[in-house]
């Protein structure tokens, strides 16, 4: 039987690539090897799109507030905002933003150019800006895929994403050769998974009796945020001791 990938598997995966990339950015930052997992932002954006509607709960707006004053107060400083706070505003505007995206092809284009233009702004307010929306657009687009046939093929457009967000991804890192091909082919990787990510939602609810590694997976995959909100405080309490 073809072994398939459970969706909170790869949640476990994103957890553990965004861990050494943290630990890169606050401790080790002239060892660019830490950060080559970039996949972990279309683990996190993509599912926001196709889980578009799902309100954010009171803890992740506290979360996002103490992640700023913590990056006030240790020097860092508090924008841009954390992935945390970028997951508030996608979940805030992805159904509005998507419902004009997809009236007709000329302004789904327009509205992509619109997102693009304001990469290098939302950046710095934000997390990935509107980068994430963009990666967020394509979730939506695939939840919802007999209203996108009509302007767009999902496919190609998740191509589409894939390549603009490692273009994204030169602007901020100077990856060697070496560490360009794992980026490439995690991010490619991690894209074609995403594709199929209905796929990997029924294999989690189909496991009746996953193992100790599966449950492990699951905890971590149902509290991603929390994780990654505990995670950055310590290291900026290391970063800043």
């Amino acid at each position: 039987m073809k072994y398939r990938i459970a969706s909170y598997e790869l949640y476990a995966a994103a957890v553990a690539a965004f861990l050494i990339d943290h630990v890169g950015l606050y401790l080790y930052d002239d060892n660019l090897w830490f950060r080559v997992f970039r996949m972990f932002a279309l683990v996190w954006f993509i599912p926001t799109g196709y889980n578009a509607g799902r309100k954010s709960d009171l803890w992740m707006w506290q979360a996002a507030l103490l992640l700023a004053v913590v990056g006030a107060i240790t020097g860092i400083g508090p924008l841009p905002l954390s992935a945390v706070a970028t997951i508030i505003l996608i979940r805030m505007v992805i159904d509005p933003l998507a419902e004009i995206a997809v009236r007709d092809k000329f302004r789904f284009w327009v509205v992509n150019a619109a997102l693009v233009a304001l990469i290098p702004v939302t950046d710095a307010v934000t997390e990935y800006g509107t980068m994430a929306a963009i990666i967020a657009l394509a979730g939506w687009l695939l939840k919802n895929r007999d209203r996108a046939a009509a302007v767009v093929d999902v496919r190609f457009y998740f191509a589409y994403v894939t390549v603009l967000y490692l273009g994204f991804c030169a602007t901020i890192f100077p990856f060697n050769p070496a560490q360009w091909a794992v980026v490439i082919v995690s991010t490619v990787g991690t894209a074609v998974l995403m594709f199929h990510f209905r796929d990997m939602l029924l294999e989690s609810i189909r496991r009746k009796n996953p193992d100790i590694v599966a449950r492990a997976c699951r905890f971590i995959g149902h509290n991603t945020l929390q994780i990654y909100t505990i995670q950055l405080l310590i290291l900026q309490a290391l970063y800043f001791f």
